[in-house]
Parts: structure tokens; C-alpha cells; sequence
């Protein structure tokens, strides 16, 4: 498993590999899609987490992680999000990632 600098760097590498994949192309992944891709993942999040086990924890959190990663992209590109939801997920990454050091993907 690849280590990474900082999400920063996941989430520049993430949105690569989907534009490579062509999921932004007109006829590319949804917005719909995607929401459903995230509650999937969510899904074997809690029975990872019912049946403790740790890979199936650590695989859907990264998952869900890429999901939202291209939710975004989709999202910006449809110009689906609202005023209530604009806010730049990954905008203050820095900030935390520098208050809690710990943290590593």
C-alpha cells in the first residue's frame, strides 16, 4: 500500500485516475451513482466494523474516501451543490493534517 503526503496529494491523485477513467465524460459516472457507490461502502464500513474486521475497516474507509473524493469532482462539474454545500472539503486539509500528525493513510 502506497503511502501518502498528505490528502492533498491523495485527493490531486484520486481525481487523476477518474479523469483517466473517463468519469467525468458526459456519458462518465453520476452524481446519483456516486451517492449510492458512497452508501455501499458505508454498508461493508458497518459490518467490518460489526464483524471487527480490520481489513474490511481499513478497505472501506478508503473506498468511501475515493467516493466522496469524486462526488466532488462529479458534483462541480454538474454544478450540483448548493449554496448550504460549497464548502471545499479539502480546502483546510493542511490545517488539520498539521494538528494531528498521527494521521496517515
Amino acid at each position: 500500500m502506497r503511502q501518502y503526503k498528505n490528502l492533498q496529494e491523495l485527493h490531486t491523485l484520486v481525481a487523476q485516475w477518474g479523469k483517466d477513467r473517463n468519469f467525468f465524460a458526459p456519458d462518465g459516472a453520476t452524481y446519483e451513482g456516486q451517492w449510492m457507490k458512497l452508501f455501499e461502502e458505508l454498508g461493508e464500513l458497518a459490518l467490518g466494523i460489526n464483524k471487527k474486521k480490520v481489513n474490511v475497516i481499513k478497505d472501506s474507509i478508503g473506498d468511501a474516501l475515493v467516493v466522496c473524493i469524486m462526488l466532488q469532482h462529479i458534483a462541480d462539474r454538474q454544478n450540483k451543490l448548493t449554496e448550504l454545500s460549497k464548502y471545499d472539503l479539502f480546502a483546510n486539509i493542511g490545517e488539520y493534517y498539521n494538528h494531528l500528525p498521527h494521521v496517515r493513510m
